[in-house]
C-alpha cells in the first residue's frame, strides 16, 4: 500500500529517443512511444502475447521557450507528450521527447545555450536573453540582470541527473554545466556551444524521474 500510495504522488518521466523537432512535426502514435515497462512498479509496458500493462492516458500540451538549436531564432510554441497509467500501480507515466526539461518552460537547449554564452563566451546577461528568450527584458531585469541564468546554474544537476555541479554558484557553475553537458554530446565538433546543445538534448543526459505537482519555472 505504501509503494501504491508513493506511485500515486507525482508523476513518472520517460524520455522518447526523437528529438522535439520531429516530435513536433508529427505526433508519435501510442504504441509507437509507449515505454518497455513502468518506471514506478517495473512491470511490462506491452509484453508479447500478453495484457499491455501501460495504457494510453491521453496527451498534455507543455509550453516551449527558446530556440530550437544553437543557430536558431528564440520562438513561443507548444509540445504535445503523451501520457500513460500502468494498470498494475496506476502510476501516470508522462513520454516526452528529448530536449524537454522537467518543470521548465525553457527547452534544453535553450538553457545549454544561455549558460554556454553566459559562462564560456562571456556574454552580458541581456546579450544571452535577446538570443535565447523570446520575450523582451522588463525593467527590472534590465538592470539587475536576467535571474533565470543563476538559477539554471543553481539547478544543472537537477535539470541533467548526469552532471556534477552541486554546489557550485554563479558564472562557475553555468561554465561546468557547460563543459560537462558539451562532453555528452553523442557527435563531438569541438565547438563547446554546439557540443554543448547536442548534450543537452542527449537522451542519456536526462534520465526518466519522479514529479511532483508539475508547477513550471523559467
Amino acid at each position: 500500500m505504501e509503494c501504491l500510495k508513493q506511485n500515486r504522488s507525482g508523476l513518472r518521466v520517460v524520455y522518447s529517443a526523437i528529438d522535439v523537432k520531429s516530435w513536433k512535426q508529427r505526433l508519435p502514435s501510442v504504441s509507437a512511444v509507449r515505454p518497455s515497462h513502468c518506471p514506478a512498479c517495473d512491470a511490462p509496458g506491452a509484453p508479447a502475447g500478453g495484457r499491455r500493462g501501460l495504457h494510453g492516458h491521453g496527451v498534455r500540451s507543455r509550453l516551449q521557450l527558446g530556440p530550437e538549436d544553437h543557430a536558431s531564432a528564440p520562438r513561443v510554441s507548444s509540445v504535445v507528450v503523451r501520457r500513460y497509467r500502468c494498470c498494475h500501480c496506476r502510476a501516470v507515466v508522462v513520454v516526452c521527447p528529448r530536449g524537454v526539461l522537467r518543470r521548465r518552460r525553457y527547452g534544453a537547449v535553450a538553457v545549454a545555450l544561455a549558460l554556454t554564452l553566459w559562462s564560456q563566451v562571456g556574454w552580458s546577461s541581456a546579450q544571452v536573453h535577446r538570443t535565447v528568450s523570446p520575450h523582451r527584458i522588463v525593467s527590472s531585469e534590465g538592470t539587475r540582470g536576467w535571474r533565470s541564468l543563476r538559477r539554471w546554474a543553481r539547478a544543472g544537476a537537477a535539470m541533467w541527473p548526469r552532471l556534477r555541479c552541486r554546489g557550485y554558484r554563479g558564472r562557475y557553475a553555468a561554465g561546468e554545466a557547460a563543459r560537462q553537458l558539451a562532453a555528452l554530446a553523442p557527435l563531438p565538433t569541438g565547438v563547446l556551444v554546439v557540443d554543448a546543445c547536442a548534450g543537452a538534448t542527449h537522451t542519456d543526459g536526462h534520465r526518466g524521474c519522479l514529479l511532483g505537482p508539475e508547477v513550471p519555472t523559467t
